[in-house]
């Protein structure tokens, strides 16, 4: 379904046809919804789709190197980059990346990260993408960011709390990682990153109930 704010009514864009999938990853560019990778409980999948939402119709587009289920897209610059990092392929956790571009219809890969990461947050922030996550054995505190100039991924200041599956997103130029699992149980902790301090700050966890 896809939710038409300005007429503020739901719209079924199902394809019968595909088949159904989960864990996949979701961006928005330029008019197209991006549905990348994911499972649907016998193939884990490495194909994209993309839904116009001017027609209407879904559209296979490239499909990419490996393949993926828990993964995290992002997209940087304004660009036509929309970044695959880490994932599971069904066997392990995965230390690769790589990048689309809808100009030339292409997978890029890019240097690998320096940790594993599955159930991972990934975003752009600061000219930079951002990721956390798990690496097969434990839910990292450790983050990374990619420079996409140099081809390099550089470790920042570690989260105060490990956690995986979380909610991420910048506000008022603050990078904000919300919820998650943190190996044992879901967590309300959330914290922000600062780049021009290059530290995170625990601010109030989820309210129990809605209102100030």
């Amino acid at each position: 379904m896809a939710y038409d704010y300005r007429a503020n009514c739901w719209v079924n864009v199902t394809n019968n046809l595909e088949r159904p999938r989960a864990y996949h990853g979701a961006a928005f560019l330029n008019g197209y919804v991006y549905s990348v990778g994911g499972f649907d409980r016998v193939e884990h999948f490495n194909s994209v789709r993309r839904f116009d939402l001017t027609t209407r119709t879904w559209n296979e587009v490239a499909p990419m190197h490996s393949r993926r289920c828990y993964v995290s897209v992002t997209v940087l610059n304004g660009f036509i980059y929309i970044y695959i990092c880490g994932g599971f392929n069904g066997n392990e956790c995965l230390q690769t990346a790589e990048y689309f571009n809808p100009e030339t219809n292409q997978w890029t890969m890019i240097s690998p990260m320096n940790s594993r990461r599955s159930g991972i947050g990934v975003i752009a922030y600061a000219d930079h993408v951002f990721v956390g996550g798990f690496d097969g054995n434990n839910r990292l505190r450790t983050a990374e960011a990619y420079n996409p100039h140099s081809n390099t991924w550089n470790l920042v200041s570690s989260m105060l709390t490990p956690r995986s599956n979380f909610g991420i997103e910048v506000i008022d130029d603050r990078l904000f990682a919300v919820g998650g699992f943190n190996g044992f149980t879901t967590t309300f902790n959330v914290e922000y990153y600062d780049a021009l301090t290059n530290e995170w700050y625990e601010i109030f966890s989820f309210p129990v109930m809605y209102g100030c």
